[in-house]
């Protein structure tokens, strides 16, 4: 019954009926009826096309299982070169505070979208699970920490040591910065989150990757094996205190003054004596 009502509601607006009650014959209209007929099949405003527009490319790349950074647009901010909407950042934003307050464990999805004010169904949009948000904080908290080391790294009219002492600084005020609060350090550092993990197995080989490139490039004043990236590693496993999931903040004065006395203990013994 439904569909034979709407297919008749479709018929007359085509073909406007007579005075007495007859269907008037194709091709016979009366001009404003023409016109109104035009009008409502006209393309929608440009504000109803893009809330139009937005689920469906959804939904086509979905069959067509076209990568959703594809479908955003130019110009938007990026999380370790990924682009992202200004709804991913929200929920980002969002989780960033539930985690630093109440912990991962404690937040569940529902939280996170009651605290960025969407719904549930646009969380699950934009991230897969709560693992994958944590995943995308702890790149990001890892990314940040690597750019400062790298920013510290790059002045080669400096001496070596030099900058790996003002490197290590910076790794460990990085570190210190974003790890505050209760539950800080497991962006770092989670066992029950396998994208944390990822995160920062990833974070170790770029950092070892990054200092065995500086180390190997000062061969004539620092003290390097065969393998720069054994130097490397060694020199940031002798810092491992400094960094999570050992950092603790409540630490951070006594940290802090214990930081120069490594730096002679190591940097002066990896440096070549003339």
């Amino acid at each position: 019954m439904r569909s034979n009502a709407r297919a008749a509601a479709r018929t007359l607006l085509v073909r406007p009926m007579l005075a007495n009650g007859r269907l008037r014959p194709r091709g016979v209209h009366e001009p404003h009826r023409v016109a109104r007929v035009r009008r409502s099949f006209e393309a929608p405003s440009h504000a109803a096309r893009g809330s139009i527009e937005a689920p469906l490319a959804r939904r086509v790349a979905r069959s067509k299982r076209i990568p959703r950074a594809r479908l955003v647009a130019r110009g938007r901010p990026r999380i370790l070169g990924r682009v992202t909407s200004s709804r991913q950042l929200t929920i980002l934003e969002a989780a960033l505070r539930l985690f630093h307050h109440y912990g991962p464990s404690k937040t569940t999805v529902a939280d996170i979208a009651r605290e960025a004010r969407v719904g549930v169904g646009s969380v699950y949009l934009e991230f897969r699970s709560k693992d994958d948000i944590l995943g995308a904080l702890s790149r990001h908290a890892h990314q940040r920490v690597l750019q400062r080391e790298e920013e510290a790294l790059r002045d080669s009219a400096r001496p070596i040591g030099d900058r790996l002492r003002t490197a290590l600084d910076a790794r460990f005020e990085s570190f210190l910065t974003i790890a505050s609060g209760p539950h800080g350090p497991e962006l770092f550092h989670c066992a029950r989150c396998a994208a944390i993990r990822d995160a920062h197995e990833r974070f170790h080989d770029a950092e070892r990757d990054l200092f065995a490139r500086a180390l190997d490039a000062a061969r004539d004043a620092v003290a390097v094996e065969d393998d720069p990236r054994r130097t490397a590693t060694t020199l940031l496993h002798a810092y491992a205190a400094f960094a999570p999931p050992h950092l603790a903040p409540s630490r951070a004065q006594e940290l802090r003054a214990e930081l120069p006395r490594l730096h002679r203990l190591v940097l002066e013994g990896l440096l070549r004596r003339g």
